[in-house]
């Protein structure tokens, strides 16, 4: 058997569908052993050179053996600090040979996937009602939104609901009563 005329470790990773800077994003990864593969593998650890961006692994099983015709899935919780392209052959896993050498250990990148890291509104605006005064019908209140990122944001909307809970101005109690017909 010759393990050299295939990929001994195959990987795929699977994207969420949107990520936003300053939140854990987590990216899920598959490692693949071959059938004709004659040991298995471990996983010991994931890395970028790239020091913005944290990666936990505080579960990934180190210790796991991934055999010949099986599969390992798990999931690693990525932080990017700011908004930007993000792609994740930056990222090398370190894969060990079952019962060889740990000085033998190799790292393997992952695929050349990218995603695009968009601000994280809830880190770069802050929303808050401040009350004014209370009525029997509600609470007149004051809505304060306040930039504190660094992301510029142009013609920014923000949408209020339900709408039934909210107004502007005095509501009517009945809206016949005030009409009145004249003779």
């Amino acid at each position: 058997m010759n393990d050299t005329a295939i990929d001994p470790v195959g990987l795929e990773i699977e994207l969420p569908k949107s990520a936003c800077a300053q939140e854990w994003i987590p990216l899920l990864v598959k490692v693949k052993r071959p059938d004709c593969c004659s040991s298995g593998i471990v996983i010991r650890n994931i890395g970028t050179a790239d020091k913005s961006v944290q990666i936990d692994l505080d579960f990934l099983d180190r210790e796991l053996i991934v055999r010949p015709g099986e599969e390992y899935r798990f999931t690693v919780p990525i932080l990017v600090p700011g908004q930007r392209d993000l792609s994740f052959d930056i990222f090398k896993i370190q894969i060990h040979e079952e019962n060889t050498d740990q000085r033998d250990d190799y790292s393997k990148p992952l695929p050349a996937k990218k995603i695009r890291v968009s601000p994280s509104i809830g880190k770069e605006v802050k929303v808050w009602l401040e009350p004014i005064c209370q009525y029997d019908e509600g609470t007149k209140v004051v809505l304060r939104v306040k930039h504190q990122g660094s992301t510029p944001f142009e013609n920014l909307t923000v949408n209020l609901i339900p709408e039934k809970a909210i107004w502007s101005g005095k509501a009517r109690k009945n809206s016949t009563s005030s009409l009145k017909k004249r003779k």
